[in-house]
Parts: structure tokens; C-alpha cells; sequence
């Protein structure tokens, strides 16, 4: 599959705005993708996705890594305002568990970054 029909089958699954099995695989294979030809801001948007889909799953922890990974991914990029979405999105997840100071804590280590 290329990478263009892969993305409008990202697309597709995020207009749907249910997540399960079926998107989580869409995701990975995605992801595969993306690292294997070198396409770093897709990579890190649909890990983005994948953020999204295991918080609407209820698994924080891995949306929190997923999320992560992507902040890592944009800043190795230098994509600011995907690293915003990123410490924005990780920022909620700490505070929607009540880690309301994890949260501040990192949005203040970004700004100073």
C-alpha cells in the first residue's frame, strides 16, 4: 500500500471518530509505513492518532507514550506547532488523571526547551 492511500485511510478512520481494533491496526500499519520511508511529521502525526485512539479506548498509558513519542519525533523535526499539539495533548491526558502538576510541570519545561 503507498503512502497516499494509507493516509487517506488514516483520514477516513478519524472521520469515523470511533476507535478500535480495526484503527489501532490501520494505525500501526501506517506507522510501519511511515518510519520504513523516512516520512517523520506523518510519523508523528499518526502516532498522534494513535494517542487519540487509546485515550477514547481508556488506556491512558499508552496514549501518554504514544503522545510522547510524538513530541520526540517533532522536536527532532523542529515542527513547533506539532510539538504544541503534542505537550497540549499530553498536558490533558496528565491532568484528566488528576497530574494536574506532572501537567504544569511539563508545559513549563517546554516553554524554557
Amino acid at each position: 500500500m503507498c503512502a497516499a492511500t494509507v493516509s487517506a485511510s488514516v483520514d477516513a478512520a478519524v472521520a469515523d471518530d470511533v476507535y478500535g481494533d480495526e484503527h489501532e491496526a490501520l494505525f500501526e500499519q501506517a506507522l510501519a509505513l511511515y518510519q520504513a520511508i523516512g516520512e517523520r511529521v506523518r510519523t508523528g502525526r499518526v502516532l498522534m492518532r494513535i494517542a487519540q485512539a487509546h485515550h477514547e479506548m481508556g488506556a491512558p498509558a499508552s496514549s501518554r507514550a504514544a503522545s510522547a513519542e510524538a513530541l520526540q519525533v517533532f522536536r527532532e523535526i523542529g515542527h513547533h506547532r506539532f510539538q504544541g499539539h503534542a505537550l497540549h495533548a499530553l498536558g490533558t491526558q496528565l491532568r484528566r488523571e488528576g497530574r494536574r502538576l506532572e501537567a504544569d510541570h511539563d508545559r513549563l519545561g517546554a516553554i524554557e526547551a
